[in-house]
C-alpha cells in the first residue's frame, strides 16, 4: 500500500473524493451521507493532511493517487477533487486516462497556472508570514477568512461550525509540517485539451478573482466541460452549499454511470 490515509463506504460505481489544501477527508461528509447508498466512496488524506503524515522524500499528489487506484483496485472511477485536489486530479487525468472514467474539478487552477491577482498573493503571504513565526492559529483565521470566506463577504456571513472546521483542519496539517512535493513533468495547463474524461468544472461565486477565471480556463479548454458557478459559496462549495454541489454531482454522475 502506497501510505495514504482513506476511508470507504458504500457499494456500486467508485467515485473517489480528494480534498482541498486547506482540509482533509472531513471536508466530504456531506457527500459521504449523499452518495455511498449508491457508490463506492473513497476519501483520501493526501500527504500531510488528515491522517497522513508528510513522507521523508520527495512525493506527488498524482501518483499517490494512482497508487492508491491501483491498491484499492479501481479502474474507471469518477475522481472528484476541490483546490489542491482538483489540481492533482488533472495531472492524474493527463497521466493515467484509462483510471478516470469522469472528472469533477473544484475550485482549482491546473499545474503550471500561474495566480496573479494581488488579493490571492497578499493572502498567501500573509498566511505564511504567520505560519513560520510558529502562529498557526493565525495563520488558520487567514486561511479559513481567504478560502472559506472570500474576499467579497464578512466572517458572519459564513455558520461558525464551518469556520471552526477548517481552522482545525488546517492546524492538524500544519502539525504534519511541509514536504518536498514535486513538480509534474507535463504541466496541466498546457495540455487542458488533451483531457478526454468527461468533466465538470464547479466555481464558488465568492472564490478568489484567479479561481473564477480559471474556472472559465478549463470549462474552455477541457472538451466537453461543463461550467457550473455555486452562489452562496467561495473556495468549497461542497462543504457551504452541500445540497447544491450534490444535485451537481448527482446529475453529472447519472450522466457517466446511467
Amino acid at each position: 500500500m502506497n501510505g495514504l490515509s482513506f476511508s470507504e463506504t458504500g457499494h456500486g460505481p467508485p467515485i473517489v473524493l480528494v480534498h482541498a489544501g486547506v482540509a482533509d477527508g472531513r471536508m466530504w461528509a456531506p457527500q459521504v451521507e449523499r452518495f455511498a447508498a449508491d457508490y463506492r466512496v473513497i476519501v483520501p488524506d493526501l500527504r500531510g493532511f488528515g491522517d497522513t503524515p508528510v513522507p521523508t522524500q520527495s512525493f506527488a499528489h498524482a501518483a499517490d493517487l494512482r497508487e492508491l487506484a491501483d491498491d484499492l483496485g479501481i479502474a474507471g472511477a469518477a475522481w472528484i477533487g476541490c483546490s489542491m485536489g482538483g489540481t492533482a486530479l488533472l495531472d492524474l487525468a493527463l497521466a493515467a486516462p484509462d483510471l478516470v472514467a469522469a472528472l469533477v474539478v473544484i475550485d482549482c487552477v491546473p499545474s503550471g497556472y500561474r495566480v496573479t491577482d494581488p488579493i490571492t498573493r497578499e493572502g498567501w503571504a500573509a498566511a505564511e508570514a504567520a505560519y513560520e513565526r510558529g502562529d498557526f492559529t493565525g495563520a488558520a483565521t487567514v486561511e479559513t477568512e481567504m478560502w472559506l470566506v472570500g474576499p467579497a463577504r464578512e466572517a458572519a456571513d459564513v455558520p461558525r461550525e464551518l469556520r471552526d472546521l477548517v481552522a482545525t483542519m488546517l492546524l492538524a496539517s500544519y502539525a504534519h509540517g511541509e514536504g518536498d512535493e514535486a513538480d509534474p513533468p507535463r504541466p496541466a495547463v498546457d495540455h487542458l485539451e488533451e483531457v478526454s474524461a468527461p468533466t465538470l468544472v464547479v466555481v464558488g461565486a465568492h472564490d478568489q478573482p484567479d479561481f473564477k477565471v480559471a474556472a472559465e480556463v478549463m470549462a474552455d479548454r477541457i472538451p466537453g466541460a461543463r461550467l457550473a458557478v455555486v452562489d452562496g459559496a467561495a473556495h468549497l462549495p461542497s462543504l457551504e452549499q452541500p445540497d447544491v454541489f450534490n444535485e451537481l454531482l448527482g446529475s453529472f454522475l447519472t450522466t457517466v454511470y446511467g
